[in-house]
């Protein structure tokens, strides 16, 4: 007997119900797509399936699915939701998934429709560096003499030290 664990996408034929529970569970996150797949846990002898299992006894980690990169300027956040026997769950990163590598990774012990979504944001644009007109304008010229005026007057007292050290001997 050997127990095999498939990940089917399933996007043209979820169920009409689990959709829908699941589009209203991820609804305050905004997401801009939602991939729905079926995990089974298969019981098999000789190849021939006798059954799925829908509940283990411990936890196990499955690989749900790949991951892709958003477009330039764009940061990625990914959800996972869990419907199972009913009862829809929105999972925990670091608790109840993980992804490491390019894939997503669910630990559960029930199995049933998941569906994977995403948000992408928009991230900040960065502040162009100062011009030089700019930095005069607030007040980089007057550095600049300050600093000026620090490298003479420290000359100057050398040379003050200097020529009171050469009058001694």
């Amino acid at each position: 007997m050997t127990v095999d664990v498939e990940v089917t996408l399933i996007n043209d034929s979820v169920d009409a119900t689990e959709k829908a529970d699941i589009e209203k569970a991820l609804a305050s996150h905004d997401v801009d797509h939602i991939d729905y797949y079926d995990v089974s846990v298969l019981l098999k002898v000789n190849g021939d399936e006798l059954g799925k299992l829908h509940k283990l006894n411990g936890k196990i980690t499955v690989a749900l699915a790949k991951v892709s990169d958003p477009a330039a300027g764009y940061s990625r956040q990914y959800f996972v939701v869990r419907d199972h026997e009913g009862t829809v769950t929105v999972l925990t990163e670091g608790v109840d998934f993980y992804i490491e590598d390019g894939v997503i990774y669910v630990i559960s012990d029930e199995f049933s429709t998941y569906a994977v979504a995403y948000k992408n944001t928009l991230l900040p644009v960065p502040k162009a560096p100062e011009t030089g007109d700019e930095a005069e304008a607030e007040g980089g010229a007057a550095s600049v003499n300050a600093s000026t005026a620090m490298v003479v007057a420290i000359a100057a007292l050398t040379l003050v030290g200097a020529a009171i050290f050469a009058k001694r001997k």
